[in-house]
């Protein structure tokens, strides 16, 4: 037969249990389920392509944005090991256009950079950025890059003119003030739509990302 005093444990064990139950939920609610869905990628802000080099369609829905320097070590190795499966499976298919910002981050190769911006208005930019990332002894002596540019067919003629008229600079610290507005440490640094990642991505790390969104 069960008594009041029955009642009332069995009242107060449903208290404790709903309790439990309304603390758990209230800390899982200020935690974001306990970090469980949180996206550990910090969101990008700022992105545009302005003027920037783009490889790809324009129509693209996916971009992702590679801060770089050509003086960066790690950056070589993931533009010549990690983007040419890139653009073959992505690129060429239209599913993603790369974009192309300047992040100094060693501040050897700044002549390579000011040429590879000129480039870019003959279309060369691309071939520059292979070689460059191929070849990054004395990247920071003008004769040597500009002999680079040369060979790749460049008008010497033009490729002067724009040397001369340094409308790079402003190019420049435009791409510098949106690696600084997204906390980014090192290059190199990608973004790929609104999310930002950091160092050199292999080419499954990026696959992964990708087939997600495309």
């Amino acid at each position: 037969m069960e008594t009041r005093g029955d009642t009332k444990k069995e009242s107060n064990k449903y208290l404790w249990i709903t309790g439990i139950i309304l603390i758990v939920f209230l800390i899982a609610v200020i935690t974001n389920g306990f970090g469980i869905f949180n996206n550990p990628y910090p969101k990008a802000i700022n992105l545009t392509i302005g003027n920037s080099p783009v490889l790809g369609s324009l129509d693209s829905k996916t971009t992702i944005y590679i801060f770089s320097d050509f003086s960066c070590s790690y950056c070589a190795i993931f533009a010549t090991q990690t983007i040419p499966q890139v653009i073959e499976n992505y690129v060429n298919t239209e599913k993603v256009k790369i974009v192309f910002k300047y992040f100094p981050t060693h501040s050897q190769a700044e002549a390579a950079h000011k040429v590879a911006f000129c480039l870019n208005q003959q279309n060369l930019f691309w071939q520059f950025h292979d070689l460059a990332f191929s070849n990054q002894k004395d990247l920071n002596d003008i004769k040597n890059v500009k002999s680079l540019a040369i060979s790749l067919g460049a008008n010497s003629t033009k490729l002067d003119s724009c040397l001369s008229s340094t409308d790079f600079n402003a190019e420049f610290q435009k791409d510098i003030a949106i690696a600084k507005a997204n906390n980014l440490r090192g290059t190199p640094s990608i973004a790929i739509n609104d999310r930002i990642y950091e160092g050199a991505l292999s080419y499954q790390e990026i696959k992964t990302l990708l087939d997600k969104i495309v």
